[in-house]
């Protein structure tokens, strides 16, 4: 009997450890989001170069074509 209270116990114990972490975790991404709005940091700048990394790529298929 002591055994199984002692698992429902530490099972309680952990699953409040979970919602915690998980309340924790939502917080620190809720504030870096803000941070980066704040900032005006776009995730989603087109690269200047993009006709060279088609180059590089195209460049790199025909090696391995011709291989």
């Amino acid at each position: 009997m002591l055994k199984l209270e002692a698992f429902s116990l530490v099972g309680e114990v952990m699953n409040v450890t979970a919602v915690m972490l998980q309340t924790r975790q939502d917080e620190v991404l809720a504030i870096e989001k803000v941070l980066v709005e704040g900032l005006r940091f776009d995730l989603l700048v087109e690269l200047p170069y993009s006709y060279l990394l088609k180059f590089i790529k195209l460049l790199q298929g025909y090696v391995l074509f011709m291989t």
